[in-house]
Parts: C-alpha cells; sequence; structure tokens
C-alpha cells in the first residue's frame, strides 16, 4: 500500500510540476495555467493549515512529527506557488 500511495503523490506532484515549468515558460503553454497554479497553492496551504486542525488527523495515523515536517513542506511548498503565481500574473494574462 505504501509504493501505492507515494506513486499517486508522486504522479500529483509530477502535474503540478509541469504546470509550474509552463507558466514559468520553460515548456509550451498548459490549458487553464493562471486556474491550474491558483488551485495548486490554494490546496497546497489549506493542507498545511489542517496541522492546527486535531480532527483532520485520526489519532490511529497521528504522529506529530509527522504533521509537523509535511505541513512545514505543503507551506513553504504553497508559498513558493502563490508567489511564482503573483509574479508571473501579467505574463499569464496575456493571450498567446
Amino acid at each position: 500500500m505504501p509504493v501505492i500511495v507515494t506513486s499517486f503523490i508522486t504522479t500529483i506532484l509530477a502535474g503540478w510540476a509541469v504546470y509550474a515549468f509552463s507558466a514559468a515558460g520553460r515548456i509550451l503553454r498548459m490549458p487553464l495555467v493562471r486556474t491550474a497554479l491558483i488551485s495548486i497553492a490554494a490546496v497546497l496551504l489549506v493542507r498545511s493549515a489542517l496541522a492546527f486542525v486535531p480532527a483532520a488527523w485520526p489519532p490511529e495515523n497521528y504522529t506529530f512529527a509527522f504533521v509537523f515536517w509535511t505541513s512545514l513542506v505543503c507551506f513553504i511548498m504553497g508559498c513558493c506557488f502563490a508567489i511564482g503565481t503573483w509574479r508571473a500574473w501579467p505574463a499569464l494574462s496575456r493571450r498567446v
């Protein structure tokens, strides 16, 4: 089961990376790039905020270290996506 979950998360992160590279102009423009970047940043920042909601973590899956580190990683990634989207917004708003 851990391999399947890790593969699923890896696939999602790779897809998000494709949108980040697209917004940076490193690859061809993806459809709905602005919407995708805002959604990605929101998902990551909401996930990081869940660290402060004890009901979000069932007792059998809760360890302080896991919640802390995964929330920190999600917060950093969410901030990077949000700041990158904000900085690239003028270029992303132009029609190609």
